[in-house]
């Protein structure tokens, strides 16, 4: 957990704020496409859940029981599991016009997600 005054101190980075800003507006337009996000961040904590813990731990302090949310003991081969999730997400059986904006969708959070991961490493490595 983060104590004391860290939690206070901390600020949404611009690229994290724009990411909201884009999930506010597809809220309005498109409900269902936020699941796009889902998928993207899942897929990625999945993979970067390798990663963030090492950097949370040295670069912020936060201790690794705080981090439990990287932890997936329970899926085995990230990979096999990666692709029967994904598998699952192609039985949507979207419109052609669904599928377009879900592939949109999903380029963009991929963008976001470098953008924010850009800024976090900047902010890190600029201290």
């Amino acid at each position: 957990m983060l104590a004391g005054d860290k939690l206070s101190e901390m600020k949404l980075l611009p690229s994290t704020q724009a990411c909201v800003a884009r999930i506010h507006e597809i809220d309005k337009e498109h409900p269902e496409l936020i699941s796009t996000y889902a998928y993207v961040r899942f897929i990625a904590d999945l993979f970067g859940g390798r990663i963030f813990p090492e950097v949370l731990t040295k670069s912020y302090d936060i201790p690794k029981e705080a981090q439990n949310y990287y932890a997936q003991p329970d899926i085995g081969n990230i990979r096999d599991y990666v692709m029967e999730y994904h598998k699952k997400f192609e039985k949507l059986n979207l419109s052609e016009h669904m599928e377009n904006l879900f592939a949109i969708e999903i380029s963009n959070v991929y963008i976001y997600n470098i953008a924010i991961s850009n800024e976090l490493e900047a902010k890190l490595y600029l201290k």
